[in-house]
Parts: structure tokens; C-alpha cells; sequence
């Protein structure tokens, strides 16, 4: 699969972009030394970019709250939505946690992805300046040229005391998921509720149903968490 190659650095200033690079990642908050700043992103200048939430202390905070931090800091810095969540750590410990849209484990080596079901991106090389990663190329980095979405977000959960929390990758993914590009709703679940309930819970998000019975819903198109204009239709079935 063709890969992209990407460079990193708590801080950018003074530091070179290397050969071949074409996304940049750069560091949006959570528990972060240094937050990147315009000034910041536009030192390294490419087209793609990868924000970075480090949380070092997930069993220290609120997952719910810190992902309204992140998705602030996202629209703050005008990442487009839909988001994506990419857990990052060591290969000793990302993998207990869940893959959501894909790991990005930390392994040094070839320029090449970690052998591990999920994998989606592999830094390869740690430096004292900055590190080197590659990602796949079907994983949708932000583009800052055409300015839509969707945008793949590194959850850096790497640090030597790192504690794990349960949930808190799922509900910190939850989340950034349910982020809608303007004018879009992301689906509910209505999956069990009564007819005309379910009717009312789309109609609140500006969607509306094709249902014609009380009945309790036993599926629906489309399907929760899906993605869809503002005033679609979704069809509920008995």
C-alpha cells in the first residue's frame, strides 16, 4: 500500500523539514509541553497535517471532557470534522487498547508499517529533534488546501507513566466522531425505540423518518453514527 512519509517535533522552530516529507503532525493540547501555533504549523508549510491530543494521564481525567478539549482545540485551529481517532503508543502497551480508526504504534526501524492487525501509520524513527513516521495513504490527513474533512487525529497516549484507564479511548473516540461537518448530522441509534419515539429523537437532530407504525424499530438506513445532509431521510424498519 503506498505510504506517506511524516514528520513530528514538540516544536518546530529551528528545525528542518526533511526530504520526502508531506505531512506534517504537530501538537493541539491536552498535557502537551507546547502547543503549536499558526506561526508554528507554517515553519514546515506541507499541505497535510496531523493533530496531535497527548493525554499522559488518561485515568487522571474526565474522557468526555477532554474530548470536548480536543474537538475546541481542533475547531480553534480550523481541522475540518469529521474526526478521526489514531491511539498512538509503544507496541508494549497501544495494543490493549482499542484501534478505532487505526494504531500508530512507536517502533524504530524501516520506514515501514508494524506488522499488527490495525495498523495504519508507524513512527519509525525517534530523534532528539524531531521523529519520522510513515502513514497510509488512505488514512485522510488534513488537507489545508481544499479544507474539508474528514481529519485523522493522533490520541498520543505514550509516556513513561503511562496509566491505563478504561473507556477512555472509546468514549474520548465516541466523541470526536459525533462531530458533523456544518450543514451535515451525525445519525442517532434509534434501534428499540417506538415508532413515533424514534421519530422524534431524528426529527430533534433535523432529520427526518419513513415509518408508519408504533412499533419498536429493529433497524434503520442509515445506520447510527453515519453521516448525513441535514433533512435526510432515514428509512425504520419493524
Amino acid at each position: 500500500m503506498p505510504l506517506s512519509l511524516v514528520q513530528d517535533a514538540s516544536d518546530p522552530q529551528g528545525v528542518a523539514l526533511q526530504p520526502g516529507v508531506l505531512v506534517t503532525a504537530g501538537y493541539i493540547g491536552g498535557d502537551t509541553p507546547h502547543v503549536w501555533t499558526a506561526a508554528d504549523w507554517a515553519v514546515w508549510g506541507t499541505r497535510w497535517r496531523v493533530p496531535i491530543w497527548v493525554r499522559s494521564d488518561p485515568g487522571q481525567v474526565d474522557a468526555t471532557a477532554d474530548a470536548n478539549a480536543c474537538v475546541a482545540a481542533l475547531q480553534a485551529q480550523g481541522a475540518p470534522p469529521p474526526y478521526l481517532v489514531l491511539p498512538y503508543g509503544s507496541t508494549g502497551n497501544i495494543f490493549t487498547e482499542p484501534a478505532e480508526d487505526g494504531y500508530w504504534p512507536a517502533f524504530p526501524g524501516p520506514a515501514a508499517l508494524y506488522g499488527h492487525a490495525g495498523v495504519v501509520a508507524t513512527q519509525y524513527q525517534l530523534g532528539s529533534q524531531y521523529d519520522l513516521s510513515v502513514i497510509d495513504q488512505s488514512v485522510p490527513t488534513w488537507d489545508t488546501l481544499n479544507g474539508t474533512g474528514p481529519t485523522a487525529v493522533m490520541l498520543d497516549l505514550e509516556t513513561a507513566g503511562f496509566v491505563d484507564a478504561p473507556g477512555y479511548v472509546s468514549a474520548f473516540a465516541a466523541i470526536l466522531h459525533g462531530v458533523a461537518p456544518s450543514g451535515s448530522v451525525v445519525v442517532p441509534d434509534v434501534v428499540g425505540l417506538g415508532g413515533n419515539d424514534a421519530a422524534s429523537a431524528l426529527q430533534a437532530v433535523g432529520l427526518g423518518a419513513h415509518i408508519s407504525t408504533n412499533s419498536p424499530v429493529s433497524s434503520q438506513t442509515p445506520g447510527p453514527g453515519a453521516i448525513v445532509p441535514q433533512g435526510a431521510v432515514v428509512d425504520l424498519g419493524i
